[in-house]
């Protein structure tokens, strides 16, 4: 529905992504699996999409440049300055405006200006990724469905494109010391020695074929203390970033887009932050749910005691998958009780 305000159809996101129908989780020490199909709910009767990021960003890019926004593309920000009367940029040319929505992902301008930028060091230490060709399925895999594996130090993710790839990402919470190198690279090493210890993950990834160099990225959780100030707000990763376990990044990232814009407009009319503070209030509860899950995830007492439940109440069955569907505002939802969050 938000994507449907901005003025991008539901025609256009199912020509050009895959569907996104649920999640499984394969636990290989015990050969299990807890599969969580995401039914529709009210006011979200669509499909999820797993969206790759290039054309997607793409798409919003060139919307709001028919919307009337003016793009000024290749402009890495060089300072920024704030006083009483206006925020000024400067990026080769010098802009002023009355307001600055910083949008710069995990470079977090601001929060890293002001100092408000705390990185979550005990969930994923490093995550390790490349895209794969001709990936065959596990069982009976529904390609409309993204797949997670899990083992001692860490987890794995498989997620179908519509392209025909798969993206195939290792994050390791602890990391081993591997010598020598087993791999061209470090980023290799360390991916194939994860798959390596699930047989079952090893045999599918024997007959794909990654189609880049494997990269790397570390220490990337972080929570951002301050939302908005006179004369700023941030929006997407700027805000904060968590572990992509539960693929909370692109959702909150367009939630708080839409929130805070909202919110700028009642600012600029009426000269009152009420609308900005409900803003930071509203993804801070967001971020705090999503925030608890990776937590017992990490501690795999979700993922134990919820997840893998032999007869899993439905009423449990369907809360978890409210979660992982991102409806993390809903507070009659009972995980959040076993969370400690309501």
């Amino acid at each position: 529905p938000l994507l449907q305000s901005l003025g991008i159809s539901e025609k256009t996101l199912a020509h050009r992504y895959q569907p996104k129908l649920g999640a499984r989780f394969y636990y290989p020490p015990t050969d299990r699996i807890a599969t969580f199909p995401f039914q529709p709910s009210p006011g979200f009767t669509t499909p999820a999409y797993q969206v790759l990021r290039e054309s997607f960003d793409e798409l919003l890019f060139t919307r709001a440049r028919d919307a009337g926004a003016v793009i000024l593309p290749n402009s890495p920000v060089e300072s920024l300055d704030e006083n009483a009367a206006h925020v000024t940029l400067t990026d080769g040319r010098t802009l002023h405006a009355r307001f600055l929505l910083d949008a710069s992902g995990r470079r977090a301008l601001i929060a890293s200006k002001r100092n408000t930028r705390t990185v979550i060091h005990n969930y994923g230490r490093v995550g390790i990724y490349n895209y794969f060709r001709n990936l065959p399925p596990h069982d009976n895999d529904d390609p409309n469905y993204i797949t997670m594996y899990l083992f001692d130090a860490g987890w794995v993710w498989l997620i179908p494109l519509a392209d025909g790839r798969t993206s195939v990402g290792i994050v390791y919470h602890d990391l081993p010391r591997l010598h020598p190198p087993t791999a061209p690279s470090k980023e290799e090493s360390l991916f194939w020695h994860a798959v390596n210890t699930m047989p079952r993950l090893a045999q599918r990834l024997q007959s794909a074929a990654p189609t880049d160099p494997f990269r790397a990225i570390s220490d990337y959780s972080y929570t951002v203390s301050e939302k908005f100030g006179d004369r700023f707000a941030l929006i997407g990763d700027a805000a904060g970033f968590l572990d992509p376990i539960f693929s909370s990044g692109v959702h909150l990232a367009l939630c708080s887009a839409h929130r805070a814009s909202t919110a700028l407009l009642q600012k600029l009319n009426t000269g009152s932050d009420a609308a900005l503070t409900d803003y930071a209030n509203y993804m801070n509860q967001g971020f705090q749910v999503f925030q608890a899950c990776v937590d017992r995830f990490y501690n795999r007492g979700l993922v134990e005691n919820l997840f893998f439940m032999e007869k899993k109440p439905p009423e449990m069955h369907a809360a978890i998958t409210r979660i992982l569907a991102g409806h993390v505002w809903d507070r009659s939802n009972p995980i959040l009780r076993l969370l400690g969050l309501s």
